[in-house]
């Protein structure tokens, strides 16, 4: 009994290891690209105490015109989040899958998103932005 739950959990490792393969092998490794989750997604209906202080400091037309998110991915053993803007022909929502370029909020740099490896599933998705 033992054997066959292990040879069938061994058999749906490899079926889903190509499609995990996939997913990583779309991010720019090489150049500072990691893979990342959208954690929370910032608009100009956000509440000012809820932003992180580098969006803090944009203008308030800025926040209005713009969308930004924060983003978490792991490096190496610890979980890092940053704060990055949504691009204008982009639209994400918490728990989406994004490659990110990471930048220090605390310098007053934001990330850069570039692409969406994949959206989360819809009962994920408390608000989305564009």
């Amino acid at each position: 009994m033992k054997k066959n739950i292990v040879i069938h959990f061994l058999a749906l490792i490899s079926l889903a290891l190509p499609l995990l393969e996939a997913k990583a092998s779309d991010v720019d490794w090489v150049h500072g690209g990691r893979h990342g989750w959208v954690l929370e997604v910032y608009d100009e209906n956000s509440a000012k105490e809820s932003l992180p202080d580098c969006l803090k400091m944009l203008p308030k037309d800025e926040l209005s015109h713009k969308h930004f998110v924060k983003v978490h991915y792991k490096n190496i053993k610890k979980h890092v989040e940053v704060f990055a803007e949504v691009p204008s022909s982009m639209e994400l929502g918490k728990g989406d899958e994004v490659e990110v370029f990471p930048e220090k909020c605390s310098e007053g740099k934001l990330s850069h998103i570039t692409k969406l490896l994949e959206h989360a599933h819809p009962h994920e998705l408390n608000s989305t932005t564009h």
